[in-house]
């Protein structure tokens, strides 16, 4: 994975169109807004685990050049949307959700990015089902079809559960096991974040965690592992509504990349 991203910038790169690497820089830099670009007909990204960021940066570059349909959206604090809470619309087929906006069925509780960003992905599915794409989950490399929650009813209870077990890092982190483990070694693993946002460090930090947790929600965690937490919830409404999906993991962006080169040449 080490130089994936160097590899799809370099398969995006169409030089008509300007350097995509400029793009990608540009995209890192400035935390742009991004409400997504659904391409008729094509394969369309249409949930991404936020934690590969530099591969994210790549996806919004290629996307805003045409190169990668995409559904997904990202409003960062401070751009017009953020912050904003959208009702959930009163539908027959919406009275099992409960919640005065979409922050309720979604994370459990009102969160202060606000849910707006939910509509626009809704609207951004709505119209890639409409218009021929093929629907794709990306999940965390490794982890193809897991992590998903019971259904999306369940996904803002599960997501509260979750944040109350992580909440519980620090007590563990001045608990005598942990400051052992810092004394044995631990201290000197390289803190440098990869692709996923994780280091050797965080990554023993997280084992060190689970192992330290009763049984019971050391497994919720676990069985937790292969989406994020608004992937949860993405792919919990694909399959309320019937939506077709197909499911890849974060290193399979390239292949999209090279059917979006080959769609572009012809």
């Amino acid at each position: 994975e080490g130089d994936f991203p160097g590899r799809i910038v370099a398969l995006l790169l169409k030089p008509h169109k300007g350097s995509l690497d400029a793009a990608v820089d540009t995209t890192h830099d400035h935390t742009i807004v991004f409400e997504g670009n659904v391409l008729p007909g094509r394969e369309t990204v249409s949930s991404w685990p936020g934690k590969y960021a530099t591969a994210w940066d790549t996806l919004v570059a290629g996307s805003r050049q045409d190169d990668i349909s995409a559904a997904v959206v990202f409003l960062p604090e401070g751009s017009k949307h953020f912050g904003l809470h959208d009702p959930i619309p009163w539908r027959p087929d919406l009275q099992d959700l409960h919640g005065e906006c979409w922050c309720t069925p979604l994370y459990g509780e009102r969160k202060p990015w606000g849910c707006r960003w939910w509509s626009k992905w809704i609207g951004n599915i709505e119209q890639a089902a409409s218009q021929g794409c093929t629907l794709a989950v990306y999940y965390f490399n490794n982890k193809k079809g897991q992590g998903k929650v019971k259904d999306f009813t369940t996904a803002g209870e599960e997501h509260m559960r979750r944040e109350a077990i992580e909440r519980r890092k620090d007590a563990f982190l001045k608990s005598e096991g942990f400051c052992n483990a810092l004394e044995a070694g631990l201290k000197h693993l390289p803190k440098e974040k990869g692709p996923d946002s994780s280091s050797p460090y965080s990554r023993e930090v997280h084992r060190l965690f689970l192992a330290w947790l009763p049984e019971e929600d050391r497994d919720f965690l676990v069985s937790s592992e292969g989406l994020g937490n608004s992937q949860k919830a993405e792919v919990a409404w694909l399959e309320r509504n019937g939506y077709s999906y197909i499911e890849k993991e974060v290193s399979e962006l390239e292949s999209l990349s090279h059917k979006a080169i080959g769609q572009a040449t012809e």
